[in-house]
């Protein structure tokens, strides 16, 4: 893969601006400043980036999908692409077809604690509680600060009792 060409002084102003009102939480200004990014610049990593969290931000789901799959594409070692894409599908399509790509993503990534805990929240929502233990204990076994994380998650209440006195138990 070559390297990005860099920014021009247009298209790097731009992608400032939409920062900025993203940061002010000017979401459509956000997203018009991306739009005035030249054609070369739209589809590099860090105008994609950004447009995928003001996408996110939109509740735009379907094209926070597409971009989101356009940087798994492109940076397939970057297990935080391929979470942003599950989390997508699961708001814009289902969340049976979210948790296939979590799968895949998993044996491209099986260190990943994120990975293992969204595939626990979404077994949850699913009702597959056993499958969703199972995905706890491994998301905690590569990162027990989780825990924290899992007893906020509503996806995973049904759980919290169970969190809470193995949290207990391990103090």
């Amino acid at each position: 893969m070559t390297p990005p060409l860099p920014l021009s002084r247009e298209d790097q102003r731009q992608l400032s601006a939409a920062l900025g009102y993203f940061e002010l939480k000017m979401i459509s200004e956000a997203l018009e400043a991306l739009d005035g990014v030249s054609p070369a610049a739209a589809d590099t990593r860090n105008v994609l980036a950004l447009r995928l969290l003001v996408l996110q931000k939109a509740e735009n789901w379907p094209k926070a999908q597409a971009t989101a799959a356009r940087l798994v594409t492109m940076e397939p070692t970057d297990p935080g692409w391929s979470i942003a894409l599950a989390y997508a599908m699961r708001r814009a399509e289902c969340i049976e077809r979210a948790q296939a790509i979590l799968r895949d993503a998993m044996i491209a990534h099986p260190g990943d604690a994120l990975i293992h805990f969204n595939l626990a929240c979404y077994a949850c929502q699913l009702a597959r509680i056993d499958e969703a233990r199972e995905y706890l204990r491994n998301a905690f076994a590569l990162d027990i600060d989780l825990r924290s994380q899992a007893m906020k998650d509503p996806d995973l209440q049904v759980l919290w009792p169970e969190i809470s006195a193995q949290k207990a138990k391990a103090k």
